[in-house]
């Protein structure tokens, strides 16, 4: 498992540039696949972060590798932050 988090200063935008790497359904956010999940972490004026676990290795590549035209990019997690259900 691979954690990235990503700032998108929209949910459209966030949609846009994840919905190439499959991560995006009928205009929407995918929470869960089996290759993926998903969950906001921040969400203001400013935009949003999500934190975007990835169980594959290939899915981690596509998005620390993918050219968001959208605004999307990659941020630092919070350290306070966490998965529900995990420990801390």
């Amino acid at each position: 498992m691979i954690d990235i988090f990503l700032y998108a200063p929209t949910r459209q935008a966030l949609v846009a540039d994840l919905a190439p790497l499959g991560l995006g359904v009928d205009g929407e956010l995918a929470e869960a696949s089996s290759r993926h999940a998903l969950a906001v972490a921040a969400e203001d004026d400013a935009g949003l972060v999500v934190a975007l676990r990835c169980l594959d290795e290939a899915l981690a590549v596509a998005v620390t590798t993918a050219e968001f035209s959208a605004g999307t990019s990659i941020v630092s997690g919070s350290a306070n932050w966490q998965w529900a259900g995990e420990g801390a």
